[in-house]
């Protein structure tokens, strides 16, 4: 691969709107993403809670999806770089080891920039233009990007373990940005999708 970036979307706590999960489904599709890997999902899932699934395969033989974490790779047109995108289930169980080896999955394909996606709930109006904020992880990202240092502190999902294994096993430089986007709930009430992207580069 030539200078792979990796765009990492987790399904579960950090994917409010499915936006997060949904944009890494809309980017393997339109870049005609071809699979790469898988994480065994043995160790990370409880498949009572997140269950496989199956489906037939020439009205015949039945084919067992499980709920994994899986990897694809593209070229975007256009682009100098590979790219590797990273579609995952939140795990149920062992988030630690499952972080580390992502992070070793990540290294392994000799990746030094990683992107990754998140997304909250919030209420918004439906009259006013949609916001968009920023947030970087340290002071000099802040200043680089015009962006406000985070300064989150509480509850966290799959996707802010795996920034802090990823500072740990050598991506050292984290860069954080947020955008704000609208998305209409099922109520038919109007809240927006605040979608939080990591970025660390070596």
């Amino acid at each position: 691969m030539t200078d792979p970036i990796v765009i990492c979307g987790f399904e579960g706590w950090n994917d409010a709107g499915d936006a997060a999960s949904s944009a890494i489904e809309h980017l393997q599709l339109i870049w005609d993403a071809e699979p790469l890997g898988e994480l065994d999902p043995d160790p990370y899932y409880d498949f009572q809670v997140t269950r496989p699934t199956v489906k037939l395969v020439d009205g015949i033989t039945r084919q067992v999806t499980w709920p994994t974490t899986r990897l694809s790779v593209c070229r975007p047109p256009g682009c100098a770089h590979d790219v590797v995108l990273v579609h995952g289930i939140e795990p149920n169980m062992r988030w630690r080891a499952f972080s580390a080896e992502l992070v070793e999955q990540i290294e392994r394909i000799g990746a030094r920039t990683v992107v990754t996606l998140g997304a909250l709930l919030a209420d918004a109006p439906h009259t006013r233009p949609v916001p968009v904020t920023g947030a970087a992880y340290d002071a000099d990202s802040a200043a680089r990007y015009g962006l406000e240092r985070s300064r989150y502190e509480g509850p966290t999902g799959i996707v802010g373990i795996n920034v802090v294994y990823m500072e740990r096993l050598g991506l050292r430089r984290p860069r954080a940005v947020g955008v704000t986007l609208l998305n209409q709930a099922g109520t038919g009430a109007v809240a927006f999708v605040v979608a939080v992207v990591g970025v660390f580069t070596v």
